[in-house]
């Protein structure tokens, strides 16, 4: 298994820890002990009763990853003509974000392991017509493992991305992983592979003092 780098603090983990589209490696093998060291990591976080009803399904095979990115396709061109619409075409983000879009719903296929998280629990799908509760108990269930499962493979050099588009077609996934539809829900799909480069800065974002409020809105 790969371990962290020492020159990697915590905080950098944190800070530079990127959606990498774009700086996929697609040639690069992945092994399986990194994807096991990474979910290992990602037991350790917390979940509603601490029930940890989680199930990781790391797909290498190419036949299921090409059905899988078969539906993540045909839900991302519909999402691409939207972005297209409602944005200007101009737009340096737009024209960032679709690159990076493009090229990962192109290749989704040929990256070495799509990861996909699911929770199964007493909460019961999330599309059922659930209160608020339910919903939020079922995504704060599920999320911080899955980035603390990004975090170890940034540590580990590896690099992922955060995506749902196949979830417009999440029976039909479920028909392709063998999940059990009706109690199960799956989260996300993780793309993961070795980085192209591992020069990671943080992010433009605005500063906490326009987006924290004390004692109320």
């Amino acid at each position: 298994m790969s371990e962290a780098s020492p020159e990697m603090s915590a905080l950098e983990v944190l800070t530079t820890t990127r959606s990498v589209r774009k700086r996929l490696d697609l040639e690069q093998p992945v092994p399986l002990s990194d994807i096991r060291g990474a979910v290992e990591i990602a037991l350790q976080a917390p979940s509603g009763g601490n029930l940890q009803g989680w199930k990781w399904i790391a797909v290498e095979d190419s036949k299921v990853k090409t059905q899988l990115a078969e539906l993540y396709r045909r839900f991302y061109s519909t999402y691409r003509e939207h972005l297209v619409a409602e944005q200007s075409a101009d737009s340096i983000a737009v024209a960032q974000t679709l690159e990076g879009g493009d090229r990962l719903a192109a290749n989704l296929h040929d990256v070495p392991w799509l990861v996909v998280p699911c929770i199964t629990g007493p909460m019961g799908r999330s599309d059922t017509g659930m209160a608020a509760f339910g919903q939020a108990m079922t995504w704060a269930s599920i999320y911080p493992a899955v980035w603390s499962f990004q975090l170890a493979l940034r540590a580990r050099g590896l690099a992922s991305c955060i995506t749902t588009n196949h979830l417009a077609f999440e029976r039909e996934a479920a028909e392709i992983l063998n999940v059990p539809y009706e109690t199960t829900n799956q989260a996300a799909l993780i793309p993961v592979a070795r980085s192209i480069g591992s020069g990671f800065r943080q992010a433009t974002r605005r500063p906490p003092e326009e987006v924290l409020a004390i004692d109320c809105w």
